[in-house]
């Protein structure tokens, strides 16, 4: 099975007033001074790669969009676990739904456990 090449070269712009930031709020040196840890540029005009999707509206004045997230893994298992479905059948769902998760019945019984000592998760 051949893997695609995803490009990851996402552009940041500099933050005008505190130099130390880009615009969507990313340090750019990491502790202590060392060598920057996200690409940056001076333009919107990029030829390989793209530039940041918060740092472009910012720069354009326009606020920044946040993406629709769909649930994730373990707010499916407390609302399956909430409405009685068993544990194989939850984690049937999972496999189908998210196929490069490494979650299973260990997953399953840690939010069952989670869910018992009062924790909530976000669907």
């Amino acid at each position: 099975m051949t893997k695609k090449k995803v490009n990851t070269n996402t552009y940041h712009l500099l933050h005008e007033a505190d130099k130390s930031k880009t615009m969507c709020g990313r340090q750019v040196a990491g502790d202590g001074g060392k060598r920057p840890q996200v690409l940056l540029t001076a333009t919107l005009d990029r030829k390989s790669g793209k530039v940041c999707g918060k740092c472009q509206a910012f720069k354009e004045g326009k606020p920044a969009m946040k993406k629709q997230r769909q649930p994730g893994v373990c707010a499916l298992i407390a609302q399956r676990l909430t409405e009685g479905v068993a544990t194989v059948e939850i984690v049937i769902e999972l496999r189908e739904r998210f196929p490069h998760s490494m979650a299973g019945p260990t997953t399953v019984s840690w939010v069952r456990s989670a869910l018992k000592g009062g924790r909530v998760f976000a669907s």
